[in-house]
């Protein structure tokens, strides 16, 4: 595989692992708001995943690589994509430790589209990439506005 292919490869593993901890984080939340944000955040990294698909049709890679194989075969056991580490922050309800997965998520999306830009040779592959990467930072920061929520006492958070 190309080193381009590679990154792909991540960038698809990253999404599809995101939407299914965000679809079980929205699962068991006790908080309408926090599941709206999970269930938001699920759509978007679904959304991201198809065309991360889309784009890679277009690239010509060294190697016989079928991107749309690739995505079938990770949604295929999306559940096996969530770890019993982070199987068990959720079902243990600590949305502490949840958010720090979700931080640690978002942040290795974010990380791989800002590779995919660098490494991109055509200029609206590039833009696309860097959207892609700002829109996690986005999400990052939605986590990082959440767990600050957390830690502050409810008189305090209408502020937020």
């Amino acid at each position: 595989m190309t080193r381009l292919a590679d990154i792909f490869k991540q960038a698809l593993t990253n999404e599809v692992k995101a939407r299914a901890f965000y679809r079980v984080a929205g699962e068991i939340t006790h908080d309408d708001a926090s599941r709206m944000l999970f269930i938001e955040l699920a759509g978007l990294e679904e959304n991201h995943a198809r065309e991360l698909v889309n784009m890679a049709k277009e690239i010509a890679f060294e190697s016989a690589w079928d991107p749309t194989a690739f995505l079938d075969s990770l949604e295929s056991d999306t559940h096996a994509s969530v770890s019993d580490h982070e199987l068990k922050a959720l079902l243990d309800g600590d949305m502490k430790a949840v958010l720090g997965i979700a931080r640690e998520m978002e942040h290795a999306s974010m990380t791989a589209y800002r590779t995919l830009a660098e490494k991109s040779t055509d200029d609206e592959a590039r833009e696309y990439f860097a959207k892609l990467a700002q829109q996690e930072a986005g999400h990052l920061a939605e986590v990082e506005r959440m767990a600050l929520a957390l830690e502050t006492p409810d008189a305090d958070r209408s502020a937020l």
